[in-house]
């Protein structure tokens, strides 16, 4: 049997609180140039350490996910397709999944 070689796209999904009840995606460029706030430094042992400067916090996703509302877990599903960039997610609460394209 032949596994596939999945490819990450580096996004986040986040799920809210009962009372907000939805799934924020948080794109890869949003993440990343919030991490890009960070730098590495020799120190007089030779290691490097890595010192956070000022990060910013993001308030606003890039998309937001109503239909699958307050959830216990996540999961993203990859397209079966090779090569494709297509996903789904399942949520689940309780005795209930959920599945969105």
């Amino acid at each position: 049997h032949q596994q596939r070689k999945q490819k990450h796209n580096g996004g986040l999904l986040t799920g809210g609180a009962k009372l907000d009840a939805t799934v924020q995606l948080w794109s890869s460029s949003q993440l990343s140039a919030n991490n890009d706030n960070s730098m590495e430094l020799d120190d007089i042992e030779g290691t490097t350490t890595t010192k956070e400067t000022e990060t910013q916090q993001l308030s606003k996703s890039s998309q937001t996910i109503s239909t699958l509302g307050y959830v216990f877990a996540l999961e993203v599903l990859p397209d079966r397709m090779e090569g494709s960039s297509q996903f789904a997610i399942a949520g689940a609460r309780y005795n209930t999944l959920k599945i969105i394209l």
